[in-house]
């Protein structure tokens, strides 16, 4: 593709040359290190900002604060439809504060907040920006998290208010973590793990032997964050129609229970959730305005790793009924979703991943695959990543890809960055994104939103 040609080359050499000094050290990655999981930093912050101070109080507070830029090398699209992203694009601050209390013995609180301003729509002219636009990328202020959890008695835990849920093994595919949505603004920009958005949930545990129980109940009826109309991940030239909301009643809850067995050197776990799509379609009426809603889908599924010397296998398998398209919306259909992955770490501080992932629909009907669905009877990606880390773990390197498509040539992206740990509170990273083209019109429309990217990240 037109940007692999310049990023390419000179990533690879790096890569290689880390890679040698990473296969030539001295100790392996710990099977403790596998298993608590590959998620890596995240976009808004879920580690433990809170533990920098900890101290004799029974409060934790902290603020993450991070300045980034990005600049768009390609050529933007021209056209009275469309805004200029080339050149610098991004001129973004966000802050993050946390606070954390402990209440009493067996119970904590925990609330945060995401908060960011871009300047670049003031640098470079809000009035060559679309309003959606500027309502979905100048400015946020998020309540993030914000629960209280303890337990109720020895083997029985609640944890009530908003929180984000980790359903299943997989890294870069989601089949049976259904329950929190994604932050889809920037596609590739970062991980789908540092994208679930918080829901308000009251969530219970029962622990018994080697298993936990989970029911969980969720009123708040929120779906995902899309590209806005006129950014530049909007695929088409024309805004959506309007956009109709379940009503919030007990009846519209969002419903979930988990049973999850951690055992020597596997884990297996059971799903079961009754949810609303995060995507949308036309309502079926013919006789109504044109508007979107979403599908109530239900989901059965299960979970597996499996560790066999320094690797970990890792599969999940899920069947949902109850999605609607676009082109078919009085038809309802059924998938069955899987994906199978493995995890390699026998290399000094690094650790490999692959994956491969299919939605396949049962009941497929070929006017599926028109605009703006183009949806095939088996949707496939193939998801790798690489991280290494180096110098004491100050320096960590990285690269993931994901491609679509049974041939690979649906479209797809490719991100590759580098951290360094200034201080122990200081990282400064510095990446690039590239995006293929392909036979979906996402891709195509996205094909020249290729960049570099940095940002100093400092944590007070």
């Amino acid at each position: 593709m037109k940007g692999d040609s310049m990023i390419y080359p000179l990533f690879s050499g790096l890569l290689f040359f880390l890679s040698s000094v990473a296969i030539s050290g001295e100790t392996d990655e710990s099977m403790q290190s596998i298993l608590g999981g590959f998620e890596g930093t995240t976009e808004i912050e879920t580690i433990d900002v809170g533990a920098i101070h900890k101290g004799q109080s029974p409060i934790d507070y902290s603020l993450l604060f991070d300045l980034s830029t990005s600049y768009k090398y390609d050529q933007e699209k021209s056209g009275p439809e469309f805004s200029d992203y080339s050149g610098f694009n991004r001129a973004k601050i966000r802050l993050f504060p946390e606070i954390k209390s402990k209440l009493g013995k067996t119970w904590q609180a925990k609330i945060n907040a995401n908060f960011f301003v871009d300047a670049i729509y003031q640098i470079r002219g809000r009035k060559n920006y679309t309003k959606e636009t500027l309502d979905a990328y100048e400015t946020e202020s998020d309540l993030w998290e914000a629960y209280i959890q303890g337990a109720v008695t020895s083997n029985l835990d609640l944890k009530l208010g908003r929180q984000i849920v980790l359903w299943g093994k997989s890294d870069g595919v989601r089949v049976v973590d259904v329950l929190n949505p994604l932050d889809k603004r920037e596609l590739g920009m970062v991980d789908i793990a540092d994208l679930r958005i918080p829901l308000t949930m009251a969530k219970l545990d029962y622990y018994f032997g080697q298993w936990q129980l989970s029911a969980l109940a969720i009123p708040e009826l929120s779906f995902g964050k899309l590209p806005s109309y006129g950014s530049e991940f909007y695929p088409v030239a024309q805004p959506l129609p309007n956009e109709e909301l379940p009503e919030k009643n007990v009846e519209n809850f969002e419903y979930a229970s988990a049973l999850n067995g951690r055992f020597n050197g596997w884990d297996l776990s059971f799903h079961a959730a009754t949810y609303y799509d995060d995507n949308f379609h036309f309502a079926a009426d013919p006789t109504r305005k044109p508007t979107l809603k979403h599908s109530r889908i239900t989901m059965l599924g299960s979970a597996i790793n499996y560790v066999i010397g320094n690797s970990v296998l890792k599969a999940e398998l899920a069947t949902k009924q109850g999605f609607q398209y676009f082109s078919t919306p009085s038809d309802k259909y059924s998938r069955i979703d899987s994906t199978i992955g493995i995890d390699i770490s026998g290399f000094n501080n690094t650790l490999i991943t692959v994956e491969l992932a299919d939605e396949y629909t049962l009941n497929y009907d070929s006017r599926l695959s028109n605009l703006p669905d183009q949806r095939e009877e088996h949707e496939v990606v193939l998801f790798t990543r690489i991280s290494m880390d180096f110098l004491r773990e100050k320096l960590n390197l990285s690269g993931v890809s994901a491609r679509y498509g049974i041939d690979r040539m649906d479209g797809g992206f490719s991100r590759i960055q580098l951290s360094y740990e200034l201080f122990d509170t200081t990282t400064f990273t510095l990446g690039s994104v590239v995006y293929q083209s392909g036979n979906k019109q996402l891709f195509q429309s996205i094909s020249d939103n290729d960049r570099v990217f940095a940002q100093l990240t400092l944590i007070i």
